[in-house]
């Protein structure tokens, strides 16, 4: 296996492709995405907004707010802390 340090520049090129591949995404896309995070005794990201607020999440990408904030900021992990944020319990 062949492991490549980027530099500063080819990292943020890097970054600002994956923000345009995400731009791209449909919000069913997104939704499928979101679904596919690893969950439970596997992945663990139950604890991240709590395993009984996921439907409510990915029901909220669907929404026309929700697909507009995710096009503002295509990071998955920044769009699940923000929908935490403001719609957590």
């Amino acid at each position: 296996m062949e492991i490549k340090i980027l530099t500063t520049e080819e990292s943020l090129e890097y970054y600002n492709q994956v923000k345009f591949e995400n731009s791209l995404l449909t919000r069913e896309q997104v939704q499928y995405w979101a679904k596919g995070l690893p969950k439970g005794m596997i992945g663990n990201t139950d604890y991240i907004i709590g395993q009984e607020n996921w439907e409510k999440f990915y029901e909220y990408i669907l929404t026309d707010e929700g697909y507009e904030n995710w096009k503002q900021q295509l990071d998955i992990t920044d769009y699940i802390k923000n929908w935490w944020d403001n719609n957590g319990q």
